[in-house]
């Protein structure tokens, strides 16, 4: 370290040549008694991948609720780091006690917690993924949601002559009224095809046939399974067309009960 240290000949073979640091002195000055370098590109460029995810889940989420959302509006990394340099800080002694100084890219630059050091990236990065995992699950539960709203509006489109509710479920994509990919819930890795039957489309929402547009509105119409969430719960779609999530799941498999037997009781 000694030998490391008698070799470098002036500031240009340290940090603190480093052409940040060399724009920082001339507003604050040489630093005296201590003094730190932060490279903010490297940080924008951590956390820059994250912050899209945030925003596609929440692009999801908005498109779910009918909001059209321009996501060309996103700023690239390169633009984001093209007039990006390090912040640097000093502290110096002065009479009464010490002075830090701070000269960096950000209005909070100064401020002690604001640092996108290695420490600080790893330490927001394990407090961000449980949430970012979280939010991700809470935006899929918003896409079946949708998924189960469309699924409703097809089969009432296919009750409108007969007053009847199709037989089968997959009668709603041979008539071009909804798609294949409305039936799968994106918490899943399950696939389908164009045409897929009543047992595949079974795989993420199961269909309670044999009803009417007449029956009692809370009749259990359309429901997802379970293990789709973790058995948190799972989305329900009414006969009136309304869907909830229902986190009680004996409360859940009451109401299917109880929509069977009404309409095994009709026959």
């Amino acid at each position: 370290m000694l030998d490391r240290l008698a070799a470098i000949k002036s500031d240009e073979d340290s940090i603190l040549g480093h052409p940040d640091v060399v724009r920082a002195k001339k507003i604050i000055g040489q630093p005296e008694s201590a003094w730190s370098y932060v490279d903010t590109r490297y940080g924008i460029e951590t956390f820059y991948p994250i912050g899209l995810i945030l925003l596609q889940m929440g692009t999801s989420m908005a498109q779910g609720q009918g909001i059209d959302v321009d996501v060309t509006a996103i700023p690239s990394l390169r633009t984001l780091t093209a007039h990006t340099f390090g912040e640097v800080r000093s502290t110096r002694q002065v009479e009464g006690g010490s002075l830090a100084m701070a000269f960096g890219p950000w209005p909070m630059a100064s401020s002690p917690g604001f640092s996108l050091n290695a420490a600080s990236i790893g330490m927001g990065a394990s407090i961000l993924m449980p949430a970012l995992s979280r939010a991700r699950e809470l935006s899929k539960r918003t896409v079946c949601s949708a998924n189960l709203r469309g699924i409703g509006q097809a089969l009432y489109i296919s009750a409108m002559d007969t007053q009847r509710f199709p037989d089968s479920i997959s009668t709603v994509i041979k008539e071009n009224n909804a798609t294949s990919r409305q039936f799968i819930c994106p918490s899943t890795a399950v696939e389908l095809g164009q045409s897929p039957s009543d047992e595949e489309l079974a795989s993420c929402f199961i269909y309670i046939s044999g009803q009417t547009i007449n029956d009692p509105p809370n009749s259990v119409l359309l429901y997802e399974r379970p293990e789709n969430h973790q058995y948190e719960g799972a989305n329900v779609l009414f006969l009136d067309g309304h869907v909830t999530f229902i986190t009680d799941l004996d409360e859940l498999n009451k109401m299917v009960e109880e929509t069977k037997s009404r309409i095994a009781a009709k026959k």
